[in-house]
């Protein structure tokens, strides 16, 4: 395990640390309101995966706490929110995907994708993760046990107070944003293949874009389902068990593999939410080899001018209101 989750811990750290570089850049081609969502999205993937598996790491060799009580605190407290942040941010690109559709086809109607809107809905993103988290600053501590000290968490009345916040965490921080989610990302493709129904091109190009699209909403959806599901499993079956729950070596194990699914979502976050995107490949392929190849000058990373969508502005030339079938495949996600 201390294999899988230093794999994880590499791959996450450096993917997410390569996209908040590269979207940082501003490069040509970025929505500035989607930039935001992308950089609070690897922000809150970084935190997690830089607080997580080391400290899982760190107590499973020594089977002991021994960072003591104010960073057991702190710790599980930061994992917690990182990890809301992470989850209701994909929720927030759900959404700014939906609304990059056109008029006619919205359902609901959101606020314009502004600079401005964007950094709300980041600010209100991470507020309602420290809120929803605020009770592990509380609960968590130190305590003496036989082999040693432990940090968990204790509750006044864990009978009562304990199984009803990790419910509501599944409802919360799982089950609505999954539907949230599902329901977006299955309405752009709806969206998409009857617009690309309705195109005069009937080729091999409208052929691929409905399976890109497909796949890619496929991905999306799965990733967050699979890769969360085993974490909130354990913890609605420790809610519901109560003083029941066999703390057994095979239910140890199993909050293994619910940790290690945890933090491969964080990892393969970047890889889903950037680097299906055309444009970000461009301009990650920049980056890299301004990184890596001497200077001759300073590079321009376009020559040609920013459009206006691209400074949080609505055009009438969008690719939401074109029936360009390519266009949709950067719908989901960029």
């Amino acid at each position: 395990m201390v294999t899988i989750f230093g794999i994880i811990f590499f791959v996450g750290v450096i993917g997410n640390i390569f996209v908040i570089t590269v979207v940082r850049k501003k490069l040509t081609g970025f929505q500035i309101a989607t930039n935001n969502l992308i950089l609070s999205l690897s922000t809150a993937d970084l935190i997690f995966l830089v607080l997580n598996p080391p400290i899982a790491t760190a107590t499973f060799l020594n089977n002991e706490w021994k960072l003591g009580n104010l960073v057991c605190k702190l710790a599980h407290f930061g994992i917690n929110v990182s990890m809301l942040a992470s989850i209701y941010t994909l929720v927030a690109l759900s959404f700014d995907r939906y609304s990059s559709l056109g008029e006619p086809f919205k359902l609901v109607r959101f606020p314009p994708k502004t600079h401005r809107n964007s950094k709300i809905t980041v600010f209100v993103v991470w507020c309602i993760s420290i809120i929803i988290s605020f009770p592990y600053l509380l609960v968590f501590t130190t305590v003496e046990m036989e082999h040693g000290l432990v940090c968990f968490d204790k509750w006044k009345d864990p009978l009562r107070q304990k199984p009803r916040y990790f419910l509501t965490m599944f409802v919360l921080g799982y089950s609505i944003p999954l539907i949230l989610i599902s329901a977006t990302y299955i309405v752009i493709w709806r969206t998409a293949w009857s617009t690309l129904n309705h195109t005069t091109q009937k080729n091999s190009g409208v052929k691929r874009s409905r399976r890109n699209v497909t796949i890619i909403i496929s991905i999306v959806i799965l990733s967050f389902g699979i890769c969360w599901f085993p974490h909130n499993l354990f913890y609605v079956w420790l809610s519901i068990a109560k003083e029941n729950f066999p703390y057994t070596y095979g239910t140890y194990i199993l909050k293994l593999v619910a940790l290690s699914c945890s933090y491969l979502n964080s990892s393969i976050n970047p890889i889903i939410y950037s680097l299906m995107s055309k444009k970000f490949r461009e301009a990650a392929k920049i980056v890299w080899q301004d990184c890596f190849t001497k200077p001759q000058g300073r590079r321009p990373y376009s020559s040609t001018p920013v459009p206006k969508i691209y400074r949080g502005v609505r055009t009438r030339n969008t690719p939401r209101q074109n029936s360009n079938p390519k266009q949709w495949v950067e719908l989901v996600p960029s």
